[in-house]
């Protein structure tokens, strides 16, 4: 055998020792593999102590709250457990202050490294005086890489807390988009949504929490063309809350800021924007309610924001009702400030009478 032989025999030797090795790794990494539709996890956490207030209300808050690491994470102890422990502490306050019966939380961490094995949705339920907590993992893996340094184990995801008994927690991740390379998806957390069934003393209340895809429209659009699906199945009173990684149609300025925060392989230039489908699906579903309408946000821009949390320029969560429930008001928890990326948003709603039709019986452009 030549001598150049022997060199591109060893050269391939090496190409497939390194092959086998990222695929045993990949494999290692994410198994057992989540499920794309399973039943999360409810446990309950604290005594049931129901809510002050009448029970023909409701408080509602939806909150990113970013794993914890706050917004300016790069303090000298930000990486310390007993700051993680401070950060979600100053998280279960707000929603103290908010008086909030039930809460959707997206970007939770349940047992990762980077934030110190920490149950982030339990720490939150126990010290803010949930009984209920629904978890709905996305992100589950031996190892994963972390940008503050503290690598290893991850279980990311949303959940939800409640005041009431939580029955039934059915979890949705959605797939990568294409613009994600397939090399590439490992590192990236999917996003995905959950329903969550609350047994209310005036009855059954459907809460459907989500965390959308930011680098994608096309995707966006998707995921909530199948969440809009789903809630023409429940002839309850309806929740749809979280972080939908886009701005209302109403905006002047199209071009979202988080966009800024794209990786190098998105070109958001690409996206139409200013025909984006993703709000108008839900708001023409019949009897929807907002916690925060096109009059009030064209009224104050600045005061319905919620992302930058420190500067917060454009709105990127949102809290809807519907078939049975209403809102009166909402607004953006401005006093939370730093303590995650994104501010909380806040809605107070109130029951309807009990005899309004499923929506799959209403006209859909009522």
């Amino acid at each position: 055998m030549t001598f150049w032989k022997k060199v591109f025999l060893s050269f391939a030797i090496i190409i497939v020792i390194l092959f086998i090795s990222i695929i045993g790794f990949l494999w290692w990494n994410h198994y057992p593999p989540l499920p794309l539709f399973s039943e999360g996890i409810i446990k309950q956490v604290a005594p049931v102590k129901g809510s002050a207030k009448s029970l023909d209300q409701l408080c509602v808050v939806t909150y990113n709250i970013h794993f914890g690491i706050g917004y300016d994470w790069k303090r000298k102890d930000a990486l310390h457990k007993q700051g993680f422990i401070q950060r979600l502490d100053r998280i279960a306050k707000i929603l103290v202050e908010a008086d909030a019966d039930i809460v959707c939380l997206q970007e939770v961490d349940f047992d990762s490294q980077r934030t110190q094995r920490i149950d982030q949705a339990e720490h939150i339920a126990k010290k803010a005086g949930f009984a209920f907590v629904a978890k709905a993992t996305h992100l589950r893996e031996r190892f994963h890489p972390s940008i503050q340094g503290l690598h290893g184990p991850i279980d990311h995801g949303i959940c939800v807390l409640s005041k009431f008994p939580i029955t039934q927690n059915q979890v949705t991740i959605f797939p990568h988009p294409k613009e994600v390379p397939f090399y590439l998806r490992w590192i990236f957390t999917p996003h995905g949504m959950q329903e969550v069934k609350i047994k209310h003393p005036k009855g059954y209340i459907h809460v459907f929490n989500a965390h959308l895809e930011p680098w994608s429209q096309r995707t966006r659009e998707a995921e909530i063309e199948k969440m809009v699906a789903l809630t023409k199945q429940v002839n309850t009173p309806i929740i749809i809350a979280g972080d939908f990684n886009t701005i209302p149609p109403e905006t002047p300025k199209k071009m979202g800021f988080h966009m800024n925060d794209a990786p190098w392989f998105i070109d958001p230039t690409k996206w139409d924007i200013e025909n984006e489908s993703t709000i108008k699906t839900l708001r023409a579903l019949p009897t929807i309610s907002e916690a925060i309408p096109p009059k009030q946000f064209l009224a104050d821009e600045k005061a319905s924001c919620t992302f930058p949390a420190l500067d917060p320029i454009e709105k990127l969560d949102y809290i809807f009702a519907l078939n049975g429930l209403k809102i009166t008001k909402g607004f953006v928890f401005h006093a939370a400030k730093t303590a995650s990326d994104h501010l909380p948003l806040v809605a107070y709603l109130v029951f309807y009478p009990a005899n309004i039709p499923p929506i799959s019986m209403l006209k859909t452009n009522q």
